[in-house]
C-alpha cells in the first residue's frame, strides 16, 4: 500500500525525480497502479483513492471525504511521524 500525507508542498527531491515525465503519466499513476493508493489529510479525512483502495475503505466503513477510523489515524501517526523520529535516532 502506498500513503501519502496531503501537507500542500512539494518536496524537492520529488521535483528532481519527477522531471522529464509526462504530466499526465504522473497524474495516471494512483489510478493505473495495481497496489491501493489512498491520499489523506492530516485530520485523517480520505481524499482519494484509487479502484483497489475501495475495499479498504469499504472494511474501515468510509468513503472519500470522510474520516478514517481513529485506530486507523493512529497507526497512520504513528507510522508516518513517530516511527521515523524513533528511527533516527538510533
Amino acid at each position: 500500500m502506498i500513503a501519502t500525507m496531503n501537507k500542500n508542498k512539494a518536496l524537492p527531491s520529488k521535483k528532481k525525480s519527477l522531471k522529464g515525465i509526462k504530466k499526465k503519466e504522473v497524474e495516471q499513476f494512483p489510478v493505473n497502479n495495481p497496489n491501493p493508493v489512498l491520499s489523506l489529510r492530516k485530520d485523517g479525512i480520505v481524499l482519494y483513492s484509487n479502484e483497489v483502495g475501495e475495499p479498504l475503505l469499504h472494511e474501515w466503513s468510509v468513503v472519500v471525504g470522510e474520516k478514517l477510523p481513529q485506530n486507523m489515524r493512529l497507526f497512520i501517526i504513528f507510522w508516518f511521524f513517530v516511527f521515523p523520529l524513533y528511527r533516527a535516532k538510533q
